[in-house]
C-alpha cells in the first residue's frame, strides 16, 4: 500500500474501539510499519499497524473506495469492523516486526481459546 487509507470508523466500530483502548490516531499513527493483505477480488483489507512500545493494532474491514496503480490495488477508504491492540507477548508466542501478516495472524488466532491478557490490568479472559 502506498498510502494509508482513510478510515471510516461506524458507532459499533468506536465501541470496540474504546473497549480495546484504541484511539483514531493509533489507527494511522506509529513509526509507519504495517504488513497488509488485501482480499483478491479488492473488497476487504486485514492490517497491523506497529505503535510505540511495540503495541500492535490489528484492523480489518471492507474495501469501500480503491483504485490502480500500475496494475496494483491502492485502497483508499476502508470501514473497520474488527479493530484491536495486542502486545507483542502472546500465549501462543511473541510477535515480531519481521512476521509476516500471516504468520501475526497465526499467533493471535492460536492464542484465542487460551486465557489470555490485554493489558496488565485487565482480567485474565475465559473460554
Amino acid at each position: 500500500m502506498a498510502a494509508m487509507p482513510q478510515f471510516i470508523l461506524t458507532p459499533a466500530c468506536k465501541r470496540l474501539m474504546a473497549d480495546a483502548g484504541v484511539t483514531g490516531a493509533d489507527l494511522l499513527g506509529g513509526d509507519g510499519q504495517t504488513c497488509s493483505s488485501i482480499s483478491r477480488d479488492v473488497s476487504r483489507l486485514i492490517m497491523a499497524r506497529w505503535r510505540p512500545n511495540d503495541r500492535i493494532i490489528l484492523i480489518d474491514g471492507p474495501i469501500k473506495k480503491a483504485s490502480q496503480f500500475e496494475g496494483r490495488p491502492i485502497v483508499e477508504i476502508v470501514v473497520p469492523v474488527l479493530v484491536h491492540a495486542f502486545t507483542p507477548d502472546l500465549p501462543a508466542g511473541r510477535i515480531t516486526r519481521e512476521h509476516d501478516l500471516e504468520e501475526l495472524l497465526a499467533l493471535v488466532a492460536e492464542s484465542i481459546g487460551v486465557p489470555m491478557q490485554g493489558h496488565t490490568y485487565a482480567p485474565f479472559s475465559t473460554r
